[in-house]
């Protein structure tokens, strides 16, 4: 005869030894899942963990979901998030509609975002497609990134196509090599290297401008 704690004990065990197929506050769940409150889950692989209000298809392990969210293959999303993530270690926070291709996507606060390659980070309010790596864009931007390791800040509409471009404060900017550095509210074209453009200009090719100018330059 069991006491109660010894009772507990043996019921725990039995439940861990056997598969899961039971229902547990309104779910559906399959091979070897863990689900809590109200969720409805197809997991196809083990150590999968759902929480709260939410439809999953998990296709890989050690998928985590929390909050009304729909997720597939092995992804992190938190908050209120719809995603679509077909790579490994997507993370998603807060609000955000996200189609993360390739791993470690991490996305923030209530952006829209299609993220094709690896390491893209992008925080705040933008709307945004990075093609390729390690692309980052902060704070309420529309962006197409196209190649690896463009930053871009504050309110900017942006096509960089090349490595290493950079532009902050409101700018609209096509950025077409490596390098480019563009601030402060400017339209810009660039098609070399290097180029640097400051304060409301328009810029064509491998010039440096100051001041509220508008420049072109074959």
């Amino acid at each position: 005869m069991y006491t109660n704690s010894s009772f507990v004990h043996a019921t725990m065990v039995t439940l861990m030894d056997e598969p899961v197929h039971e229902m547990i506050s309104g779910t559906r769940v399959t091979r070897g899942t863990r689900v809590t409150r109200g969720t409805r889950v197809t997991s196809e692989e083990r150590g999968t963990r759902v929480t709260r209000g939410t439809r999953v298809t998990a296709e890989q392990q050690g998928t985590r979901v929390t909050c009304g969210t729909r997720v597939t293959r092995g992804t992190r999303v938190t908050r209120g998030t719809r995603v679509t993530a077909e790579d490994r270690g997507t993370r998603v926070t807060r609000g955000t509609r996200v189609t993360a291709e390739d791993r470690g996507t991490r996305v923030t606060r209530g952006t829209r975002v299609t993220a094709q390659e690896r390491g893209t980070r992008v925080t705040r309010g933008t709307r945004v497609t990075a093609e390729d790596r390690g692309t980052r864009v902060t704070r309420g931007t529309r962006v197409t990134a196209e190649h690896r390791g463009t930053r871009v800040t504050r309110g900017t509409r942006v096509t960089s196509q090349e490595r290493g471009t950079r532009v902050t404060r409101g700018t609209r900017v096509t950025a077409e090599h490596r390098g480019t550095r563009v601030t402060r509210g400017t339209r810009v074209t660039l098609q070399e290297r290097g180029t640097r453009v400051t304060r409301g200009t328009r810029v064509t090719s491998g010039t440096r401008v100051t001041g509220g100018t508008r420049v072109t330059c074959a």
